[in-house]
């Protein structure tokens, strides 16, 4: 009887596993056809088909997880998910298919929320009973520490500038507004393979009232709690036995870092990167593999660099396998492989992505960037920023300890875990691929890697200060360390960094460059985010007025001085100004990107030099008032040039949180 029913199970998996794949496949293929059905709208109804026939291998592999006990808990998860998001975008798009005529969108929404709803049937049905409301209240009781935690990040995520798109996220912005959700293609921002950014802002942007800018927002709020929640996992699976608050404090050291609380109200795929690769690694330590290959999808298609880590943590899982695990003979660990269900799973991963890349290409920048190159001095202006900036030296430090006192100390219980291994994988193989890919060496290309030193340093420290101290001072170094995050998360405190990067004098405090004074290169914490509102504040009474709005640029390139581009060009010669059309929101009394209702346009002109000043007030005429917006670092020649040159009426200072913009109010007319 016991046979018979080991036998059933085998033959559920299997089938399950195959089922899998196929819906997998057949989702695929269903978005593949939408994509291309701007050539025939015929190729809808094969997107619709594809949905269905992807609907029945779903509801086979839902009905046959059922006798197992760890599969069928991952596909409830997902489809506890699957089915809020496909209820909620369908009830928030009713409106516009009916009001539209966009039949073929809204009965493709209703397919897959039917087999949404269908699976949830068939898993309360034959999967057993639900978790009741008793564990479950007790379940939040057990991990009360970390709901507060994430409810402290929550309410410090929300700034009040934080729905603005400059710099990189301007174009982000910009290439969002003209995505569509059944647009694979489309969906690819900017040449890169970025869908799942694009997917989680139209989705969550649909679900808010159509706005895509609060969409983005909550994309990135969402993002950064979930892997907090997941930080914390990993810290109880590979810590066990420490009392609650360590794990608070373990965590809280990642939440309010620089790179996560810091960057959580910047719009760009590395932060989805980040976040995405903690939910893969929770997977990974708690050997969920199917929610580990489903996360490696959305990981993967965040930026192509995601793709290569989430290839080489997969390698490092088998590779672990195969050298740390004990069990049978070494050719017998490595013939198991070929039949691990999981390995396919994540095989299939790379399966879909390197189709995609076939069909639509993969990002070039063009010029000095997008390419391979070996260069000392590239290399070690991007090490610098890997692994110097915003303290991360510390978590070096730390590591680097650890790992000496590991070849000196043999640590009692063995090898720690299959997670290890998997991490440096990734780690390196983003260190390796960074080093020798040459682009823009922002603060924000650091990716997962803050991600990387974080849990091996957490792990450390811990593992350091519990056996060799007993604890004593455990609860006194999480604390410090996360107070030293959370302090650099909104203001440049580390004195490493100050001396590796040039510095900057805003206003009345210092900032840091990993490139140009301005912009994506000075973007590591809360600090450029309060940069607009101080802008803002500055150009209000011109717009009200029709005064002419005047910024400098900064090596003639008006991309540098103010991030909120939107039309012109990205470089002028010198001598020469640029102008273009912005628009400003009265309501919110603020810059915004697009037109709209709201918003009425302003012409706003940045200009080179002197000689340009001289050039717009000739055409523009002398009788005309002009406000000229400068900074510390950033216009002081052309400020002068004013003051001597033309006549003066007025001189402000605008302040907000550290930054300082001053204004000069003149006539066109000579003195």
């Amino acid at each position: 009887m016991c046979t018979k029913i080991t036998d059933v199970r085998k033959t559920d998996r299997l089938a399950a596993f195959i089922s899998g794949l196929a819906a997998v496949g057949c989702v695929y293929l269903s978005f593949g056809f939408s994509t291309i059905s701007h050539i025939d709208g015929r190729f809808m109804l094969l997107h619709l088909f594809m949905a269905v026939l992807a609907g029945i291998c779903y509801l086979i592999l839902c009905k046959k997880v059922c006798s197992q006990d760890i599969w069928c808990r991952q596909i409830r998860t997902w489809n506890a998910l699957y089915l809020i998001c496909a209820l909620s975008f369908f009830g928030c798009n009713i409106g516009l298919h009916l009001k539209n005529g966009t039949w073929y969108e809204m009965l493709s929404q209703l397919i897959y929320l039917c087999i949404a709803v269908w699976a949830e049937y068939v898993l309360l049905r034959y999967g057993g009973e639900r978790t009741k409301s008793p564990r479950f209240l007790r379940l939040l009781n057990e991990h009360k520490g970390m709901l507060v935690l994430c409810a402290i990040a929550l309410f410090l995520a929300l700034d009040p500038d934080m729905v603005q798109f400059k710099w990189d996220g301007s174009t982000y912005y910009e290439a969002n507004s003209r995505a569509a959700v059944y647009s694979i293609s489309g969906m690819g921002l900017c040449g890169h393979l970025s869908q799942t950014f694009s997917l989680f802002s139209l989705f969550l942007g649909a679900v808010l009232g159509h706005d895509l800018g609060y969409g983005m927002a909550a994309g990135n709020v969402i993002l950064y709690l979930a892997s907090i929640g997941a930080a914390y996992g990993i810290l109880k699976t590979i810590l066990p036995g420490l009392r609650e608050r360590h794990y608070v404090l373990g965590t809280a050291v990642y939440a309010f870092s620089p790179y996560a609380l810091g960057m959580a109200d910047y719009y760009n795929a590395d932060f989805y990167s980040m976040c995405l690769f903690m939910l893969v690694m929770y997977y990974t330590v708690k050997r969920q593999w199917i929610l580990q290959v489903i996360a490696g999808v959305f990981f993967s298609f965040t930026k192509e660099p995601a793709f290569l880590v989430y290839g080489m943590l997969c390698v490092g899982v088998v590779l672990e396998e195969i050298f740390f695990r004990r069990q049978g003979s070494l050719g017998g660990r490595i013939r198991q492989q070929f039949f691990r269900r999981r390995n396919y799973g994540m095989l299939m991963v790379a399966a879909i992505w390197g189709f995609t890349v076939m069909k639509l290409g993969i990002w070039g920048a063009g010029g000095d960037y997008g390419g391979f190159a070996m260069d000392g001095s590239y290399a070690a202006d991007k090490l610098k920023v890997l692994f110097g900036l915003n303290f991360s030296w510390i978590y070096v430090i730390i590591i680097l300890c650890g790992t000496i006192g590991a070849c000196f100390v043999k640590r009692k219980g063995g090898h720690p875990g299959g997670w290890i291994l998997p991490l440096v994988c990734g780690g390196g193989a983003y260190t390796l691929f960074g080093c020798l890919f040459r682009t823009g060496n922002h603060p924000r290309y650091v990716s997962i890697i803050p991600t990387v030193l974080y849990l091996l340093a957490v792990y450390i420290l811990i593992l350091l200060l519990r056996e060799l101290w007993r604890g004593n001072l455990l609860d006194g170094a999480l604390l410090v360390l996360t107070l030293l995050m959370f302090t650099s998360s909104f203001w440049t405190v580390d004195p490493v960094s100050k001396r590796l990067f040039p510095t900057t004098q805003i206003g009345t405090s210092q900032m840091i460059t990993t490139g140009a004074p301005l912009g994506d290169a000075a973007i590591y914490n809360r600090q450029m985010l309060w940069y607009e509102r101080a802008i803002g504040n500055a150009v209000k009474e011109g717009v009200e007025t029709g005064d002419a709005i005047v910024f400098p640029m900064i090596g003639n390139a008006n991309y540098c001085f103010d991030g909120l581009v939107g039309a012109g060009t990205d470089h002028a010669e010198p001598g020469e100004y640029v102008c273009y059309t912005q628009y400003w929101n009265r309501d919110k009394s603020r810059r915004e990107l697009l037109p709209s209702e709201q918003n009425e346009p302003f012409r706003l002109y940045e200009i080179t030099n002197e000689q340009a000043l001289a050039e717009l007030v000739s055409e523009n005429g002398e009788d005309r008032h002009y406000r000229y917006f400068y900074l510390a670092f950033a216009g002081n020649e052309i400020a002068d040039a004013v003051r001597t040159g033309y006549s003066v009426l007025e001189e402000k200072e605008f302040h907000y949180r550290g930054w300082t913009v001053y204004e000069i109010l003149f006539e066109g007319r000579g003195q």
